[in-house]
């Protein structure tokens, strides 16, 4: 039964994305889901879109051993989201109905006309690439989840592949390809309402059945149980295992939600600023109940089975050792939603960026719309067999994968994008100065700490204060344009 809603779930999401593909007439369709979207749509595609296989698997892996400093990471993101909704996405919003842009590079372009091809021919060459740890960690996750709960292993062994989870990453890349190839972003945000409440119905179930299942039916006394088997560095911010510099690190995410293109350009397929001010406090109440639970799943898969063994995850462990059939069959759906809704939102945005900033504005700038999209099927197809090779790989793990992502972005585009909204006297030149130097600075870091090093502070704090730099410097050694004048008063919402 497990197995057969598990499927089921899939074998809907697939049905869904076929169905919504069927409107997909021109870019707008395939890049901002028509443009047409209320309340309720966007809150099923702004969480689902969020809660991603690095939260369901790699985080409550990650809270089983530092406790409750997790939260350390949770409310960095819950301002970052803030700020993404209730102020950035808007202000972008304006501009980009405004000057009629689909895409983030193009965002960047009309913001700061005076470098505006330097612009986004960087955001173009960039979001592909920055977005391979991040897609292959949703890979990652759902070839996880399907090589435990199938026992794929044994056939895996058969077959001359190292092991159910290799076998299951081929499952899972046609799934993705074939409802993003399809329908691009106007199936992603009909499959993300859907793929929201299976994922809510999941990760709200685990907790009390979880709790229940190690007090015999008792959840008072499995809490107890739970509790006891906890550490007590669980409660303390900083310890061994979570040391400050790893604390101060996850504040990327306030950063990195911001200008991230997959949440920021969800905007654009709103209907007006009011849907998108109405779908904000309810986004906060839903991710209030995920990241409430993510702690506590982790913790109780600690007193549930402790040490993991290869290829575990304690969330995958509680469900299927804690819940019955029907219960554990939506918890382990939820997981696959989230790692889909994240991975086909970032696998568009990279057709976009290759399609129409790269193709479109640089080779073929008369392209028609049917070439113009095919091109991006394409960047679609090769960017996913990318992150397939990555996720055979697995450098690191799932969470991580997902944070070296969030950095490489919050040093790059965090501040152009809050400079372009926040400082009128910001220009191309500064923002281009800035994007370049977040990267640099960023990169600085990272290099040496894949060789071994131990950096004093994050990657991101480098990044960021670099971008700061060369958006001031940039800026204030050149002059904005009427065009980038103009454009500063429409994302403020004032007359220029």
């Amino acid at each position: 039964m497990t197995i057969a809603i598990f499927c089921a779930v899939l074998l809907a999401t697939l049905l869904l994305g076929a169905f919504a593909g069927r409107g997909v007439k021109g870019p707008k369709d395939y890049y901002v889901a028509g443009a047409g979207n209320g309340p309720v749509l966007l809150v099923g595609t702004f969480v689902a879109s969020n809660v991603s296989a690095a939260l369901f698997l790699g985080a409550t892996d990650v809270a089983a051993k530092v406790g409750y400093a997790f939260w350390c990471a949770f409310v960095p993101t819950a301002v970052g989201f803030l700020l993404c909704l209730g102020w950035i996405g808007p202000a972008v919003r304006r501009l980009a109905r405004e000057r009629e842009v689909y895409t983030f590079p193009e965002i960047l372009s009309a913001r700061f006309s005076s470098a505006s091809g330097g612009l986004r021919l960087v955001a173009a060459l960039a979001i592909p690439l920055l977005y391979l740890p991040y897609v292959a960690a949703q890979l990652d996750g759902i070839a996880a989840v399907l090589a435990r709960i199938l026992g794929l292993d044994g056939v895996a062994a058969a077959i001359g592949l190292p092991g159910g989870r290799e076998l299951a990453l081929f499952a899972v890349l046609a799934v993705l390809l074939f409802y993003t190839l399809w329908g691009g972003m106007k199936a992603v945000v009909w499959t993300d309402l859907l793929q929201m409440a299976v994922l809510l119905v999941g990760i709200v179930l685990l907790v009390p059945l979880g709790l229940s299942f190690i007090g015999e039916g008792d959840a008072a006394l499995g809490a107890t149980r739970t509790l006891d088997a906890t550490p007590a560095s669980a409660y303390q911010l900083s310890s061994d295992k979570w040391p400050w510099s790893v604390v101060l690190g996850q504040m990327v995410w306030l950063f990195a939600i911001p200008a991230q293109p997959h949440l920021l350009t969800r905007v654009l397929a709103a209907r007006d600023e009011r849907a998108i001010r109405t779908a904000l406090p309810w986004c906060l109440l839903v991710m209030l109940v995920v990241y409430l639970s993510t702690i506590p799943i982790g913790l109780i898969g600690r007193a549930l089975v402790g040490q993991l063994g290869p290829g575990q995850h304690y969330y995958v462990e509680v469900a299927l050792r804690a819940l019955g059939a029907v219960p554990a069959g939506f918890a382990l759906a939820g997981v696959a939603a989230a790692a889909l809704s994240t991975g086909d939102t970032e696998l568009v945005l990279a057709g976009q960026a290759v399609s129409r900033d790269l193709y479109q504005r640089h080779l073929r700038p008369n392209a028609p719309d049917q070439r113009v999209m095919f091109v991006a099927r394409c960047a679609v197809v090769v960017t996913t067999l990318i992150t397939f090779a990555i996720a055979w790989w697995r450098p690191a793990g799932i969470y991580w994968m997902g944070r070296a992502s969030a950095a490489l972005f919050a040093s790059a585009f965090f501040v152009p994008i809050v400079g372009g909204v926040m400082w009128r006297r910001s220009t191309g030149k500064g923002a281009l100065a800035g994007v370049l130097a977040g990267l640099a600075g960023t990169l600085a870091v990272v290099l040496p700490k894949l060789a071994g090093a131990k950096p004093p502070v994050p990657e991101f704090v480098v990044g960021v204060s670099c971008s700061v730099a060369g958006l001031i410097v940039g800026s204030l050694l050149t002059r904005p344009t009427e065009d980038e004048l103009e454009a500063a008063a429409i994302m403020s919402g004032r007359p220029a």
